[in-house]
């Protein structure tokens, strides 16, 4: 397959949406080996067969070459040792709670910064396992960071349906936390419900928390109590008047929300042990991603676009 040709932005994009979920979201992972920096002429001649076939309305051969993609991947990166394959749940916990991040070049760094940030979360069968929670953020000039964790007892937020809510929040809040100094800031949020209260907070409204929401101190490094995460995050957006937060439609193609979007999956699969490795390679995984939508940002000619509409969700 050495003759295949490198898949565009605008191609893979397209061809995308003739797959359905959870399948798209399967391929999206593999977006680094089309047309990033790891390009690989296996995975995209399957990948190019998988399209056909869901062109065709073949659904269980276009599963069947995605499987193949999967696995030519699997061989391209290097894991860890045996030993360490599937590393316990205890330690990907520490791992995502903490977060990954980095920077990748080629960024736009001129003018106001672009970020994008999201949530993914999926409810566990069994209550006692808890439920899993994955956040996300990039920025245009090549910021990147994902965590997450797993939510469980009497502080879990899906116990009163905010799961969802919650993780979109919390990408917001590793977002400013990790770019404390990066000045005027446009976010790009696609949850209406986390737009609602961010921009309550900034209008000084602090004390308003999402129904359920326990705002007692929480335990930290010993005997220490801090903040919630949420209450502290009401008081960092409320000390930011030069950050503007902008609701974008999710899954509609925007380059930043679509990364933030897989970068927050990526982060839930890791800590529902669904990703081999250990953090160096997640790490890996997660900065590759960030590299293959900031070339497909630069390839649909930049700068980051701002969606329209910025009207303020109604309370």
């Amino acid at each position: 397959m050495s003759d295949v040709r490198w898949m565009s932005a605008a191609e893979f994009d397209t061809e995308l949406q003739m797959l359905a979920e959870p399948l798209r979201e399967r391929v999206r992972e593999l977006r680094p080996y089309v047309q990033g920096r790891r390009f690989d002429a296996g995975v995209t001649g399957t990948l190019r067969d998988a399209f056909y076939a869901a062109y065709a309305g073949d659904e269980a051969a276009a599963a069947a070459e995605v499987g193949r993609a999967e696995a030519r991947v699997a061989e391209l990166v290097v894991v860890a040792a045996p030993g360490d394959a599937r590393p316990s749940s205890v330690k990907a916990r520490t791992v995502l709670r903490r977060g990954l991040r980095g920077r990748v070049a080629g960024g736009d760094g001129s003018g106001r910064l672009v970020a994008a940030t999201d949530a993914a979360a999926k409810r566990r069968r069994s209550r006692r396992k808890g439920d899993v929670v994955g956040w996300g953020y990039i920025t245009g000039r090549g910021d990147w960071g994902c965590g997450g964790t797993i939510f469980d007892g009497v502080l879990n937020p899906h116990r009163t349906g905010l799961g969802s809510l919650s993780g979109e929040l919390r990408a917001v809040h590793m977002l400013l936390v990790d770019l404390s100094a990066a000045g005027p800031m446009t976010v790009l949020v696609d949850s209406t419900g986390a737009l609602g209260y961010l921009r309550r907070w900034q209008a000084g409204e602090t004390g308003v928390m999402p129904e359920g929401y326990s705002t007692r101190r929480r335990t930290g490094s010993g005997s220490t109590k801090r903040k919630p995460t949420l209450v502290r995050l009401a008081e960092m957006v409320a000390a930011s008047p030069h950050l503007r937060f902008v609701h974008v439609a999710g899954h509609s193609g925007h380059p930043l929300n679509e990364a933030a979007d897989s970068l927050a999956s990526f982060a839930r699969k890791c800590l529902a042990g669904e990703r081999r490795g250990g953090p160096a390679a997640w790490e890996e995984h997660a900065s590759d991603l960030a590299d293959a939508f900031l070339r497909s940002w630069r390839e649909q000619g930049g700068p980051i676009p701002e969606p329209n509409g910025h009207r303020s969700p109604s309370r």
